[in-house]
């Protein structure tokens, strides 16, 4: 070893730390500092330039950079180091849900939270209405905003759900039993019906003919009233009204004697009762013709009628009033003629017991009346020399043998007769 070498390594081992720096290695020393020899120096000591990366260094001066949540990057390989913050791209794997803060719902802006989220899929800010609920009408489907209708709703509603109906608002109200003849005549704010029997006062209108009850029905039949007439006036067609008793449920009896060919007549009343022709006893053309026309159990109460004929002719007519009848369905009426003789009749076979066999006698003399001979005569009409005669007779009986009804002229007219049968009730 040279004196030069012996001379630093003596140095060394004898000078403090604190002398080092005040030698100038670069002039006063050759060669390196072996590794043992160099003392630990306190930072402080680096005063000028970077530490290499190779020398664990950054090779950056980061003495003005940093700042809140600023990292060292070393964004490529062989890069000297940079500051700054890290973006989510950043990072590498998922967050947990240990590490995701709490977050108001503000902080979501767009989009729709998804149904396996558990959100609606659906923006239902501008939906919505008094009683709409969120509906979702099939599986994945999204949320929509509706009013319920009483068919998505499953089951039967209970007794407790139903209100009280009101005068002016629906409820639920009690079932009642069937009381035979009466009507719910009130629905108390309980929902209690009650019921009463309705009285004719209570039902407007008026009846019609299925409705009405069949008159005298335990009595059998009765005469009411009769009445006879002609129309004697040439080119006229019809009778004033003719007064008659007519009560609603009475079976009306028109006979009329005619002396032209078959006539069409219409008889009406001024209750608006229907009236359908039975038959004609034709004695010879011109010289008499009796027809028969009925109103079975009138509809309507009447004060009078009408005959309508279809010329303009004489001809007189009688009618009778009956109740307690049921139909003029019994025996096949009976219509005979007879020559000249003061004695007009006519017999017919009952079909029911107490029926009442109803008989028309037309006549035709120039001077003629008729007085009963069997039977009630109810009512009857003169013959004259421009007029045909005309009576109504009535007889009745308990058994069902042959029944005759008859009546005596004052003459010895012709006779064209006619007799229907009246079933009772």
């Amino acid at each position: 070893m040279t004196r030069k070498y012996l001379i630093v390594a003596v140095v060394a081992a004898l000078l403090s730390v604190a002398f080092i720096t005040q030698i100038d290695l670069s002039t006063q020393v050759r060669g390196l500092l072996p590794l043992a020899s160099v003392p630990n120096l306190p930072a402080s000591q680096i005063t000028s330039g970077q530490l290499a990366l190779a020398r664990g260094g950054t090779n950056a001066d980061l003495s003005a950079t940093g700042g809140a949540s600023q990292v060292v990057r070393q964004s490529s390989a062989g890069a000297a180091f940079t500051v700054a913050q890290l973006a989510f791209t950043d990072l590498s794997g998922s967050a947990s849900v240990a590490q995701i803060p709490n977050l108001p719902a503000s902080i979501i802006t767009s989009g729709q939270l998804a149904l396996a989220r558990g959100g609606t899929n659906a923006d239902l800010s501008g939906t919505g209405g008094a009683s709409f609920v969120l509906k979702q009408t099939s599986v994945g489907a999204a949320v929509t905003a509706a009013q319920l209708a009483f068919t998505d709703i499953s089951g039967s509603v209970a007794a407790s759900q139903l209100p009280n109906p009101t005068a002016s608002t629906l409820g639920g109200i009690e079932s009642y039993a069937a009381v035979s003849n009466q009507w719910i005549n009130a629905i108390s704010t309980s929902g209690v019906p009650s019921s009463t029997q309705p009285a004719f006062t209570n039902i407007s209108g008026i009846a019609t003919w299925p409705q009405m009850p069949l008159s005298n029905a335990t009595g059998g039949i009765a005469f009411g009233n009769a009445v006879a007439g002609a129309k004697v006036t040439a080119g006229t067609l019809s009778t004033v009204l003719t007064p008659l008793v007519i009560n609603r449920g009475d079976t009306v009896v028109v006979m009329i004697n005619d002396s032209t060919a078959v006539e069409v007549y219409r008889i009406t009343d001024n209750g608006g009762n229907p009236y359908s022709f039975l038959l004609t006893s034709i004695f010879a053309t011109n010289t008499g013709i009796t027809s028969v026309y009925v109103c079975i159990n009138a509809r309507n109460a009447a004060t009078g009628f009408n005959v309508l004929s279809s010329s303009s002719h004489a001809f007189s007519f009688t009618a009778a009033t009956y109740t307690g009848v049921k139909s003029t369905f019994g025996a096949t009426p009976v219509a005979v003629t007879q020559l000249a003789t003061n004695a007009g009749s006519i017999s017919l076979t009952p079909t029911v017991a107490n029926s009442f066999m109803v008989a028309g006698f037309g006549y035709f003399a120039n001077t003629a009346d008729v007085s009963a001979n069997v039977g009630n005569l109810r009512s009857h009409q003169a013959s004259t020399a421009t007029i045909r005669g005309i009576a109504i007779v009535d007889n009745t009986q308990a058994g069902l043998g042959a029944e005759t009804c008859s009546v005596t002229g004052t003459s010895t007219p012709v006779w064209a007769n006619v007799a229907i049968e009246l079933v009772p009730n």
